[in-house]
């Protein structure tokens, strides 16, 4: 027997399943009571009328793992924030489906190391690991609504997020509740996504993240692989650098090339002029469904070198900063002008031990 769905519209263009619940936001409820508001940031649920416990932005199974309740997130503004403080609203049951739906297949995947990741990919495709990184996404940028750009409230007392066009995020917040909605999604919808084999020492540490907000890109390196996923370009950057990737994956990858790869895939998003175009189809009689479409071939508007070099440069800092050569100033002006490339050499062969704080005995 077919099954049924009935929908029910609200006067700001959402809907509701028959249920009551939110199936669909509108652009505006979605600003309004998930940016702005205090929601639970996937059923909507608001503040006082269900139990909240509150949403860990880094899962809680990794900073378990790596010991990080206590240790600090470098934010935008670069200013110190505890991992086991940086939580977004979210209601008691909310927490629990991501925990068993996203969260405890992504541990055990990882548990078994590189090659269970790839052998779950090749028997589920990439889904999981693109919903978990989408949801990381979100849930790092909702937070900054509420965090300072400046710790001193001398220099004033703005949040990051006041600098966000919050409309930026609407697409990635349908992607990653799509677990509690039941969406339909058309394999249009994915974005790039990559695992890559990345070098582990036991003196660094065994996570990392960055973002970059105007590009929809996120990357997460935990022990020795990296997952790069570019959220909302429907693979054009992974089209892109498909002939590169083949060089540039042959790794291990240090923490500067994996790091690399993950700006020179960000920024064909940041440069993409043909953008895709995501729907999301509320019909009676049918699932909730989210299609997209997107040009075959990537049409780039004109980039720079310096521009480039600009975004490896804010991504690569941290790490040149703690390499002892007598060169890193030269290197880090050559980086910021786009004039080098920690992946391949004058000959266009991989580099397999750049200079990187990984590779120092």
């Amino acid at each position: 027997m077919k099954a049924t769905y009935r929908y029910f519209s609200t006067p700001d263009g959402s809907f509701l399943d028959e249920h009551g619940r939110i199936l669909h936001y509108s652009v505006d409820r979605f600003i309004n009571d998930i940016c702005y508001g205090d929601c639970c940031f996937i059923c909507g649920a608001r503040s006082g009328s269900k139990r909240f416990s509150n949403e860990h932005i880094i899962p809680k199974w990794i900073l378990r793992r790596y010991g990080l309740f206590n240790r600090h997130i470098t934010l935008p503004s670069l200013s110190g924030f505890t991992y086991g403080r940086y939580v977004i609203p979210c209601c008691e049951e909310c927490n629990g489906l991501l925990g068993r739906v996203i969260e405890d297949p992504v541990s055990r995947a990882i548990a078994g190391g590189f090659s269970a990741v790839i052998e779950h990919i090749n028997n589920y495709g990439p889904w999981l690991f693109f919903l978990w990184q989408s949801l990381i996404y979100l849930k790092t940028h909702l937070k900054d609504r509420s965090l300072l750009i400046h710790r001193d409230h001398r220099k004033g007392t703005h949040t990051i997020g006041e600098m966000y066009e919050w409309r930026r995020l609407y697409h990635i917040h349908c992607i990653a509740r799509s677990i509690y909605t039941n969406a339909q999604i058309s394999p249009s919808v994915l974005g790039s996504f990559v695992v890559l084999p990345a070098k582990f020492a036991k003196h660094l540490d065994r996570f990392d993240y960055v973002d970059l907000y105007q590009a929809w890109s996120t990357m997460i390196r935990v022990e020795d692989m990296c997952f790069i996923s570019v959220l909302n370009d429907c693979g054009a950057a992974l089209s892109f650098h498909k002939d590169r990737l083949s060089k540039w994956g042959r790794g291990p990858l240090s923490p500067l090339q994996y790091r690399e790869i993950f700006v020179r895939m960000s920024y064909v998003n940041m440069k993409l002029k043909n953008r895709p175009t995501f729907k999301y189809k509320v019909r009676s009689g049918d699932p909730y469904q989210l299609e997209a479409v997107h040009e075959r071939t990537a049409v780039l508007s004109n980039g720079t070198e310096e521009e480039f070099g600009q975004v490896l440069f804010a991504c690569t800092n941290e790490i040149l900063t703690d390499i002892q050569n007598e060169n890193i100033e030269e290197i880090k002006e050559l980086v910021k002008r786009g004039r080098y490339t920690f992946l391949l050499d004058e000959r266009g062969i991989f580099i397999d031990n750049s200079m990187d704080p990984m590779n120092s005995p």
